[in-house]
């Protein structure tokens, strides 16, 4: 059991943290994003303490070691910082905002918000293991264009995003033996401090301007989250059942 614990965790983690990497320290840009629904609520190790219902057991400080692997090759793949496509953002009543040359920074400040916990169940036989991932600080810059009726407005945009939490719930089925993955639950988008600089900026337009500016880093939040974490780890789960699959259809084979 200690080994499968193990096996589960190495291989989910260190799997996210090849998924779009390239050689070298060229920057990768993260795709633009909809806003239309993006309101989200802003060793070793101790084993195994059994209880009646199943074993569980405290892997985080092989995880952390695994997490420092992840840090440095989301360096070296160019992906901190990440650059962001453009994004056109209406305003109300009448207005735009375009908002061009982006950056988020800081994704390599990766880390465990909590204790990260496997459990293996003996009533359904089921491994589970919880991520409690938080990204500590986010910085995101932008270029701004702003037009409202007559004025025009240009200048640059620089937020800053503390405490993004989520947890992604992952295991193992023994009974069909194969794995199986949540898709990651946000907990917190964080909280978010948005900074806007040029002349002749009113109060409300840079009330509506952070309005807007608010709900679309809520959604880069989100693309980051499937960019870092839902798909690659749903890739690999794909893959492992794919290995499982064909090394079980294949004891099946009998030769005469």
């Amino acid at each position: 059991m200690k080994t499968a614990f193990l096996i589960l965790i190495s291989a989910t983690l260190a799997y996210t943290s090849q998924v779009q990497l390239k050689e070298g320290i060229t920057p990768q840009r993260l795709p633009p994003v909809d806003i239309s629904n993006n309101i989200v609520p802003s060793s070793n190790y101790d084993i195994e303490d059994i209880r009646f219902s199943g074993i569980t057991a405290n892997v985080t400080e092989y995880a952390y070691k695994i997490l420092e692997n992840i840090r440095t090759l989301i360096i070296r793949g160019g992906l901190d910082p990440l650059q962001l496509s453009p994004q056109y953002v209406s305003l109300f009543p009448v207005g735009y905002m375009n908002l061009t040359d982006g950056w988020v920074q800081d994704l390599s400040t990766i880390t465990f918000s909590d204790s990260v916990i496997a459990t293996y169940s003996v009533d359904t036989n089921i491994l589970a293991l919880t991520l409690p991932i938080e990204f500590e600080t986010l910085l995101i810059n932008y270029d701004y264009h702003t037009v409202i009726t007559l004025l025009s407005f240009t200048g640059t945009c620089d937020a800053e995003i503390s405490k993004v939490k989520l947890n992604l719930h992952l295991g193992f089925n023994f009974t069909d033996f194969h794995a199986f993955v949540d898709k990651a639950d946000v907990k917190d988008s964080g909280n978010i401090i948005i900074k806007f600089t040029g002349l002749g900026l009113l109060d409300w337009i840079i009330d509506a301007m952070s309005d807007a500016a608010l709900l679309l880093f809520h959604g880069v939040i989100l693309s980051i989250v499937d960019l870092f974490i839902d798909k690659p780890v749903d890739d690999f789960v794909n893959q492992l059942n794919a290995l499982i699959d064909e090394i079980l259809n294949s004891t099946k084979t009998t030769v005469f």
